[in-house]
């Protein structure tokens, strides 16, 4: 993947995009240039005209062939526009596909980190917004202004040195303006961004069935409502601002180049000795050269917006996302945890937790909320930043400074993704190509006892998830078989069970389960659970309590004593 780090960052994009889209780069510069050599050819002919064509037969040819001029620069400039669109679109697309490629690298651990999901978010705001294209062809604009500026200058100075000298600096009072601008622009449109994406946020929530419907129901989508439009509002107060101080900006640059250009043009008719021709032809060419430079303050402003947005782009490329070259364990028969600490920030989640767990039976992780279940899943799984203490698997200990997945490994996250695919599709992201086949899915499906409600809908494994799409909508308890049949799929030998059957109806949930405790014989199975009656089978329990494991042994053993399991479950018990 190629990044051109090596690059300042005022030349990154001229070699991104001559890189990604060599033809089309090629073809719009080649055509702008063209474009900016007009107004000096249009000041040599019409004076040649002129010079040359006396009776009015002529005169009319010289009309005739001035507006042929004109009008084939008019339709030189339309092509070169269309061309440069379509070269932003290929330098934009290939900046979306580096960014796809570039997250499909990703290890999960890195979600942990604020800072690098903002470079995500920048980096995607950035190609969303089509910055990759937009210095491209700023850069490209300004080098044809300032051809345009200095063959104008050339042409002129036969006609008026004085003429020509201004003609040079005619642009530099809207460069000034738009430089400024941008600046400013760059100072207010990261907040301005936040309040419309907040607004885009909020919206979509009531403007989507599951959350809609939800908000509908409590009678909330009014107050989601208010809190789109007061940053929808936040947002515009920013953008008038913006637009006030361009206002600004343009009327004072607008002045200074009409008094810049009455004066070039009295130069030019004082030194041209009065000569109509001539007169008529730098008039000509003054009007065209500064038409021509007037979007040289804009491509300025562009410029200096684009530059900070591509950094986060560039930067987003440079982080080292490459995958380690150690195998992934593909056989396990034992993990053990010693002595394993975990912390976030100042905060000690978890701290000195050790427990074994082997083939044969299943393992429950058990406490309430905030115990560190999940933080100890995720440590285990080689997603958590900061573990210490160590995590030996069959005997061999890992390399815990090295945040990577170490052993091949299926899970059902609590908050599972609900993403709108197709059924085929959501239950075999992820999964080896290897072991993907239609029987399978249907024994996954068994398994998961999604067999039944998949059968129903529509297309049946092909049938499309989610209203948004045009889909099936399913329930939670569906959802979350769905995401069992994934990991079941998967065929992994270990197997994390974050709350599976939190939205399962209690028979469906018992024979889940009941498969989980037969699947354990040949698989590592640790699952964490709020039900007891799903626990009641389970030999291996560690019950964890702010942090640490305060207890361990069986369903069993664990209740036949005043235990903190017991206590943790006995309202349940009670209404069993």
């Amino acid at each position: 993947m190629k990044t051109f780090d090596e690059y300042p960052g005022w030349l990154w994009a001229l070699r991104y995009g001559f890189s990604v889209s060599r033809l089309w780069s090629v073809i719009s510069s080649v055509l702008i240039f063209a474009v900016a050599f007009l107004p000096a050819i249009n000041v040599v002919v019409v004076r040649f005209l002129s010079e040359t064509l006396i009776d009015a037969k002529s005169a009319m040819l010289m009309l005739v062939l001035t507006g042929s001029l004109f009008g084939t620069g008019g339709a030189l400039q339309q092509i070169a526009n269309a061309s440069s669109r379509i070269n932003a679109l290929r330098v934009n697309t290939h900046a979306g596909d580096q960014f796809d490629r570039k997250m499909t690298h990703v290890p999960a651990v890195l979600y942990e980190s604020e800072e690098f999901m903002s470079t995500v978010r920048k980096a995607r705001q950035c190609i969303s917004e089509g910055h990759p294209s937009s210095q491209f062809q700023a850069s490209i604009n300004i080098v044809s202004a300032v051809i345009t500026a200095g063959t104008l200058a050339v042409a002129l100075y036969d006609l008026s040195a004085k003429a020509a000298f201004i003609s040079i600096f005619a642009p530099i009072p809207t460069a000034l303006a738009y430089a400024w601008y941008g600046r400013q622009e760059a100072k207010y449109w990261p907040i301005a961004a936040e309040f419309n994406r907040r607004s885009v946020y909020l919206q979509d929530q009531f403007s989507y069935y599951r959350t809609g419907s939800e908000l509908a129901t409590m009678n909330a989508t009014s107050q989601l409502a208010l809190g789109a439009a007061q940053s929808r509002r936040d947002y515009r107060k920013i953008r008038e601002k913006l637009e006030g101080k361009s206002v600004i900006s343009d009327s004072l640059s607008g002045m200074v180049t009409t008094v810049l250009f009455i004066v070039a043009l009295v130069f030019l008719y004082r030194d041209a000795q009065h000569e109509v021709g001539a007169v008529f032809a730098g008039i000509i060419g003054l009007m065209s050269g500064i038409s021509a430079m007037a979007g040289i303050g804009y491509q300025v402003g562009e410029l200096a917006i684009s530059m900070p947005a591509n950094h986060h782009l560039r930067e987003l490329l440079q982080i080292d996302t490459s995958k380690p070259q150690e195998s992934i364990i593909s056989d396990v028969t034992s993990v053990s945890v010693q002595n394993v600490g975990v912390r976030y920030d100042d905060l000690q989640a978890v701290r000195d937790v050790a427990f074994n767990v082997e083939q044969g039976s299943l393992c429950a992780l058990v406490g309430e909320n905030g115990s560190g279940k999940t933080t100890m899943i995720k440590a285990l799984q080689g997603v958590q930043n900061d573990v210490s203490g160590s995590i030996l698997v069959d005997g061999k200990a890992l390399n815990l400074a090295d945040s990577r997945q170490w052993f091949a490994f299926a899970s059902v996250h609590q908050d599972y993704g609900r993403y709108e695919l197709s059924v085929r599709d959501f239950v075999t992201l992820g999964v080896p190509e290897s072991v993907i086949s239609e029987s399978s899915i249907a024994e996954a499906m068994r398994f998961a006892e999604a067999e039944e409600f998949v059968s129903a809908l529509p297309q049946g494994l092909d049938s499309m998830l989610g209203v948004q799409w045009g889909g099936s909508e399913l329930s939670g308890g569906q959802w979350q078989r769905l995401a069992i049949a994934r990991a079941v799929l998967t065929d992994a030998p270990v197997w994390f069970m974050d709350e599976p059957t939190s939205a399962v109806d209690a028979p469906t949930e018992q024979r889940i389960f009941d498969r989980l405790a037969r699947e354990a014989e040949r698989r590592i199975i640790i699952l964490s659970s709020h039900r007891v009656s799903t626990l009641r089978g389970v030999k291996n329990i560690i019950v964890l309590k702010n942090g640490t494991v305060c207890e361990t042994g069986s369903y069993q053993e664990l209740m036949e004593n005043e235990t903190e399991f017991y206590r943790m479950f006995s309202t349940q018990l009670e209404t069993a």
